[in-house]
């Protein structure tokens, strides 16, 4: 990805969710620092402030209390942008960037509490449809671009991950089926395929904690081994959350753009993995959780 971007100088407004850290942040920095008119969707007002602080131009920063969950903040978020339109800034697009994991405890298809899986399709499906349909009029009127943030994860499952996996499929199989509607619209969809990206979401996570006596053997060091390379890819550049930031940018200022990018450290294996019959997969990421637990 060319690490060159058009600064644009109608300062056109993108809303971000997630913003208060990781790839969200990072993307709000940067779009910004290109001249957009952010409006960075927050879970705390006093990330705001920080936030704003970071700006590089912080006039044309706008955070706003977004909880993806709750019906009346992504009223009221759209509500705050549609007053930053009425004073004759143009829209640009959405970042649907918001979204949890657990990989903490037993994290396998049987093992995961439902209450976790109820979460993570809360925030993760859930949560991104309802953001995003709130500002498909925005979208339709201005013939702009919705970016989502999904997960290699919804093309090539990996084991011990069904819940987040889950919810990035669900959240994947609404995108296509709404891209293949709205593209005669004038709107473009975009899906980013995030692999590993070194952000909070994997240094909140823990294998010890999975339980001795889960029926699983492989399980606790499968994910003991998949943590152990996040964090030592923690100086990767390919790792960066900045590498989806600038595909954020591309996507926006490009006008075809493709509907789905991979980023990330391993994506391009994991994508090639996912690429193979599913008897291959399986019998390479059988043999993979084995070798870990050696």
């Amino acid at each position: 990805m060319a690490k060159k971007f058009r600064e644009v100088g109608d300062h056109p407004v993108v809303v971000v969710t997630g913003a208060s850290s990781g790839m969200g942040e990072d993307a709000a920095l940067f779009l910004n620092k290109l001249g957009y008119t952010v409006a960075a969707g927050i879970r705390q007002s006093d990330d705001g402030d920080e936030l704003r602080a970071k700006a590089g131009q912080p006039t044309r920063f706008h955070p706003l209390l977004l909880d993806v969950t709750d019906d009346a903040q992504v009223d009221a978020a759209r509500d705050a942008v549609e007053g930053l339109l009425r004073g004759g800034l143009p829209f640009a697009g959405v970042f649907s960037n918001a979204g949890v994991a657990h990989f903490e405890g037993d994290t396998s298809s049987e093992g995961t509490p439902m209450s976790v899986l109820q979460t993570m399709m809360d925030v993760n499906f859930f949560g991104g449809v309802r953001f995003i349909q709130a500002f498909l009029p925005l979208a339709r009127a201005a013939h702009a671009t919705v970016v989502i943030n999904s997960a290699l994860m919804a093309r090539t499952v990996l084991p011990f991950n069904a819940g987040y996996a889950a919810s990035k499929c669900a959240l994947e199989g609404w995108a296509d089926s709404l891209r293949r509607e709205i593209s005669p619209l004038g709107v473009r969809v975009v899906l980013i395929e995030a692999a590993g990206i070194n952000t909070g979401l994997v240094s909140q996570n823990a294998a010890t904690v999975v339980a001795d006596d889960n029926p699983y053997p492989g399980q606790r060091a499968f994910l003991h081994k998949a943590f152990s390379s996040m964090d030592g890819r923690s100086s990767d550049p390919r790792c960066s959350p900045r590498r989806v930031s600038e595909l954020v940018a591309h996507a926006l200022q490009t006008a075809r753009p493709r509907s789905r990018y991979i980023a990330g450290g391993g994506a391009h294996a994991i994508h090639a993995l996912g690429s193979l019959p599913p008897k291959l997969q399986d019998l390479a990421l059988e043999r993979f959780v084995r070798s870990t637990a050696s």
